[in-house]
């Protein structure tokens, strides 16, 4: 329940934001999360302006990250946890 309602939230944080952002959205595998910067195990980082939006994500996680470019770096919009299809 917990994950469904971070998912609606990070949705609606999405909506509102794209309005103002070219919102873009990856799906991916979590690297690291280091204070302010969030690492894709594909090497993309994001910056994220709320630590605390990622606090229990944990590498290894399989994410959505929605973002924007702004002076070129990526800032996420939000990031969503999302089954891994490979664990049950």
């Amino acid at each position: 329940m917990k994950t469904l309602a971070l998912a609606a939230a990070s949705v609606a944080f999405l909506a509102a934001a794209g309005s103002a952002f070219a919102a873009q959205q990856i799906d991916g595998t979590l690297g690291a999360v280091n204070g302010s910067t969030l690492t894709l195990t594909n090497g993309q980082s994001f910056r994220v302006e709320n630590p605390s939006a990622v606090v229990g994500f944990i590498p290894g996680d399989t994410v959505t990250v929605g973002y924007a470019s702004q002076g070129g770096e990526k800032v996420a919009l939000g990031v969503s946890r999302r089954a891994d299809p490979t664990k049950d």
